[in-house]
């Protein structure tokens, strides 16, 4: 990689587009997972406070199940994980057709293709350092990757 004192050159704009390519699909996955979860969430609790309604057991086991499905519901309708596991994987694309054109020879042009892919969606800071030091690992840079904080490696090892 180039000094900073030298002009950004043409790998280094496509190492930036495969960076983006890679943290929305590391986003996406860890929204999708998050939406699996949830799923999952709210089957389980929606089966025991049915089977726990319906059978003249303790009313405190059913209710609380409710309340946990209820919770599960009130959840998905605000982080909207599946809506920000679509929106991720379509930057992933826009990212990877991008890093697929021929035509763009210069820094410039591949700068003002890549300026027209709007990635403002909804995404987890932390994954930036997992994503950067996949990336740089994948193009043969090791030395340039940095050491992850605890969460970061948990994020790593989730998705």
């Amino acid at each position: 990689m180039a000094d900073s004192t030298e002009p950004r050159n043409l790998e280094e704009a496509k190492l930036d587009a495969h960076y983006g390519a890679l943290f929305h699909a590391l986003n996406e996955r860890l929204f999708r997972r998050l939406h699996d979860g949830i799923l999952f969430a709210k089957f389980i609790a929606g089966a025991s406070a049915f089977s726990l309604l319906f059978q003249h057991a303790d009313k405190f086991w059913g209710l609380l199940g409710a309340a946990f499905l209820t919770a599960m519901v009130g959840a998905e309708i605000v982080w909207r994980p599946i809506e920000a596991s679509y929106e991720h994987r379509d930057f992933s694309r826009s990212y990877n057709a991008l890093l697929r054109r021929t035509d763009l020879n210069t820094v410039e042009e591949f700068d003002r293709a890549m300026a027209g892919i709007e990635d403002e969606g909804v995404g987890l800071n932390s994954l930036e350092m997992v994503a950067y030091n996949k990336n740089v690992v994948a193009e043969g840079y090791e030395s340039y990757a940095r050491p992850l904080n605890g969460w970061q490696r948990f994020l790593s090892w989730l998705v």
